[in-house]
């Protein structure tokens, strides 16, 4: 699998300051190594579909907790899936999207 760059900044969610959604998106983000290592185990097996289907999930939902900087990471490996882009092409799109996952968190839980 590539190298992965240095993680250099931490991406917080829009709806982190939400007393009422903070929990959610801790969730979520707590979740998103799983959700990576979906993204890895498809790549390495060359399971394209379920590649392309777990890519389509994380785009739908990093929008809806607040991580819109995510999303045009997750259409462009989506995009190269749909147009049957050369492996090199796929594997940029999930090291570019990888990163961004894994930079996502949550700050401290808001005052009520």
């Amino acid at each position: 699998m590539p190298n992965f760059t240095q993680i250099i900044a931490p991406i917080h969610s829009q709806l982190a300051d939400d007393p009422d959604l903070f929990e959610l998106v801790r969730m979520f983000v707590d979740e998103m190594p799983a959700r990576i290592e979906q993204l890895l185990c498809h790549f390495d097996s060359k399971n394209w579909g379920e590649l392309k289907s777990t890519t389509h999930k994380i785009k739908g939902t990093v929008g809806c907790y607040g991580f819109g900087d995510v999303v045009p990471a997750a259409r462009k490996l989506e995009q190269a899936l749909k147009r049957n882009m050369p492996e090199e092409n796929i594997r940029q799109s999930l090291v570019e999207l990888i990163d961004l996952c894994k930079r996502m968190a949550v700050q401290s839980e808001p005052q009520s």
